[in-house]
Parts: structure tokens; sequence; C-alpha cells
């Protein structure tokens, strides 16, 4: 089991690493060496992406928000500039989804927790709805072209294509890792990604139907070992995630 130390070095960690992706992105942009806001075909709308692709780097920031709410939790003020920094680039790298599951997560992480008392809750509440309201212009700012244009992105002719690829390996699948780097050139340059946008149906394609048996089991044990330790007993955000 990870020691108080272990735990505290994950805690301050994981907000930083979207912010270093960005600041490193932007030092490459700035060189000429990289090109951190590509422009996205189908919705022409400019993506910060830092030194991934925006999609990878809202999921990054996303984890970095919800630590931040962990880090609320603990009294640790430190919490309230990973949010904000986590979130600024969350809406620069236009992550709709991203954005729709910590907009629930992080909240409901902060309610639940039993480490604030009901006034703390009725406060937050009392300030966070407004200013998630006069927030919705800036929001709609960034997402706004890919919420009215981009619909599915294609990912729904990469879907066919990977079920037709699951149905040649069926019991194991291609490899674990594998799903993105097996993509040929040609179903690239029609889909312009070769990301499945859907984890379900990439592990299957990775795994075949006995791997995913066992990764969800593995998934299912390590669940239960997190509820069991001590520190995190009885903890809401255990459940959330």
């Amino acid at each position: 089991q990870p020691n108080s130390a272990a735990c505290k070095l994950f805690l301050y960690l994981v907000p930083c690493l979207a912010p270093l992706c960005a600041g490193a992105g932007l030092f490459y942009h700035a060189l000429g060496l990289y090109n951190t806001f590509p422009v996205e075909f189908n919705t022409g709308a400019a993506r910060f992406s830092g030194t991934l692709n925006a999609a990878f780097l809202s999921g990054l920031s996303i984890s970095g928000i919800f630590v931040g709410v962990r880090l609320l939790n603990i009294r640790r003020n430190s919490g309230v500039a990973f949010i904000l920094l986590n979130l600024l680039i969350l809406l620069a790298a236009g992550g709709r989804g991203a954005l729709a599951v910590i907009v629930l997560v992080a909240p409901l992480t902060f309610l639940l927790s039993h480490r604030w008392d009901l006034r703390a809750k009725l406060t937050a509440l009392g300030l966070g709805i407004p200013a998630a309201i006069a927030a919705l212009p800036v929001v709609w700012v960034a997402i706004g072209a890919r919420l009215q244009n981009s619909g599915l992105s294609g990912r729904e002719g990469m879907w066919t294509y990977l079920l037709e690829l699951s149905d040649k390996y069926p019991n194991f699948g291609v490899g674990f890792g594998h799903q993105y780097w097996i993509v040929p050139r040609s179903v690239y340059i029609l889909f312009t990604s070769s990301a499945a946008h859907n984890d379900y149906l990439r592990l299957l394609v990775e795994l075949g139907w006995f791997g995913v048996f066992a990764f969800y089991t593995l998934l299912i044990i390590a669940f239960v070992s997190a509820w069991n330790f001590i520190s995190q007993r009885r903890d809401a955000a255990i459940l959330i995630t």
C-alpha cells in the first residue's frame, strides 16, 4: 500500500501534467518547431494541443481538475490554482466530452465529501452557480463550433472498421496498445485520425473477448483494493471515479 509521502507526491504531480505539456508545447510553438494550435478539419476550429493532441490534453486537464478538488477536500488551498489552470487548458483544448465529465464529477466529489459541513457546501453552491453562469460565454467561445458542427467527427466510420477488425481477432485481439498503430494509412486519411474514440471498442480490438474479461476482472480487484485502503474508506470520490 502507498505511504502518505507517495500519496502526497501523486496529488501534487497529477495536476502539473497538463500545465507541463501546455508549457512545453507553447515553447516549441514559439521556436517554430511545432504547431500547438492545429485547426480541426471538420469544424475549422483551432484546438490547443500542447505537446500531445487536444483530446489527450483534455484528458490530462480533467485529471488535474479532479485532483485539485481532492486537494481542496484535504484543506490544501493550492487546489484552487490547479483547478483554474487545468480548466483554462481544457477550454483551450476544446474537449467536449471531457468538459461534460468534469462538470459532473468535480461538484459531486466536493458535495459528497465528508470533510466539509453543510454550510460550506451551500456557500460553495451559492458562489459556484453564478460563476458558472457567468462563464458560459467563455465556454461557448471555446467549444461552441465543435458543439454545433462536428457531430461524431467521422467516428462512426472508424467504429465500423474496428468492429470488422475485432471479428478477425476475436479471442485475444491485436495486442494491448496496438490499435492506434494497426490502423492503415487509408483509414487514417479518411477519418483524419487513428484513434478509436471509444475505449470499450479499443480494448475489445486490442485484447479480444478473453483479454477484456481479464482486464475488467483486474479493474474490479483494483477498485476493491482502493475501497479497502484505510485512508480512502467510505470516501465518495472512489465511487464517483
